[in-house]
């Protein structure tokens, strides 16, 4: 943990004021979108509430409403500028991404779940416009009179913000790559979630329209995250059938969490400090597993990796995909079968 908090250090000192201000206004951005998504389904509900409250003083200062539309200019900002880059929703993957639930830390990574660039644009806009009125119903708030409900309210903003801020040190390891991970923002959605509350006790919220968005939100995560421990599943039960071969972990990648418990802690012990596997091998060998030198692979795309041949190939079932999808134990072109 130290080495770690170590080189979050010395990448901040590395990245200086210009690589902290990018990571900055990416993560505001990056949290803003995630959580327009996440409250969509509480925000959507409020909508048929307006007219009750829009013929009275919706904003409590006019401070409120250019906060509004400052947030909107820059939220739009924001989207054209990472749309002209290719990048959509979801835009810093690892709990959520194209291929589904979970991180995809294996060789070859897995197949998009939705191969429609449509949906993903779609989901972009989703998440855009929850977060409008997620920003709408919090400035309507700012600035207000002073009282103890504010006071508590202040309190979870404050906190919020501090979560911010604690996202920040771990993600200058991401500046290149993708500008951070999305369970970081994990900790703002119930804090977010709370403030929206707050803001909106006087408008009428209509249940059934929210327990369905809910309803939705579930039950495509629950298949999600089924889909992923099957997919996990055949990656060890794979690697499995390796060890039972004859092939030693040391010359086995099956992905990071293989790696990670069967050849971190011999790694930690024997002092291993510089990796075997060959240049460009994915990043939880040199984290996590040195000693592999990855002459037997276990993936999820044969041709991951040039120089390796199929050994034998064993299909998962999913949920969310409909293509059939396999997971491989591959092997070097000069490697023996079965090992010697």
């Amino acid at each position: 943990v130290t080495s770690v908090q170590q080189g979050f250090f010395d990448r901040a000192v590395d990245e200086g004021l210009a690589g902290t201000w990018q990571l900055i206004r990416y993560l505001a951005f990056f949290d803003v979108m995630y959580l327009g998504l996440f409250l969509l389904p509480l925000t959507v509900a409020l909508v048929p509430g307006f007219p009750a409250v829009v013929t009275q003083r919706f904003f409590t200062s006019a401070w409120g409403y250019w906060l509004f539309l400052v947030s909107i200019l820059l939220l739009m900002f924001g989207v054209i500028q990472f749309s002209t880059q290719g990048r959509l929703m979801p835009y810093i993957p690892q709990f959520l991404g194209s291929g589904g639930y979970g991180p995809a830390d294996v060789p070859g990574g897995r197949a998009r779940v939705v191969e429609w660039p449509e949906v993903w644009t779609g989901l972009t806009i989703a998440a855009a416009f929850g977060a409008i009125l997620a920003a709408l119903f919090l400035a309507r708030r700012m600035p207000g009179e002073i009282s103890s409900e504010r006071a508590a309210a202040g309190l979870v903003g404050m906190v919020a913000i501090w979560q911010f801020i604690g996202m920040i040190p771990p993600s200058y390891q991401y500046i290149n790559r993708g500008g951070s991970l999305d369970r970081y923002i994990l900790p703002l959605i119930p804090l977010t979630t709370a403030l929206v509350l707050w803001a909106v006790r006087d408008i009428k919220f209509v249940q059934p329209a929210a327990w369905l968005g809910v309803a939705l939100f579930g039950a495509v995560s629950v298949a999600g995250t089924r889909d992923y421990l099957v997919y996990l599943d055949a990656v060890w039960d794979v690697a499995e059938q390796a060890n039972a071969a004859g092939v030693p972990n040391d010359k086995l990648d099956a992905g990071s969490a293989w790696d990670g418990y069967h050849l971190y802690t011999d790694m930690l012990d024997l002092g291993i400090t510089k990796s075997v596997s060959p240049r460009g091998s994915p990043w939880w060998v040199y984290f996590y597993a040195k000693q592999t030198d990855s002459t037997y692979m276990v993936t999820t795309n044969p041709a991951w990796r040039n120089g390796y041949f199929v050994v034998s190939r064993q299909e998962y079932d999913q949920w969310l995909e409909d293509d059939p999808v396999y997971v491989y134990l591959v092997r070097k072109w000069d490697a023996p079968w079965p090992p010697g």
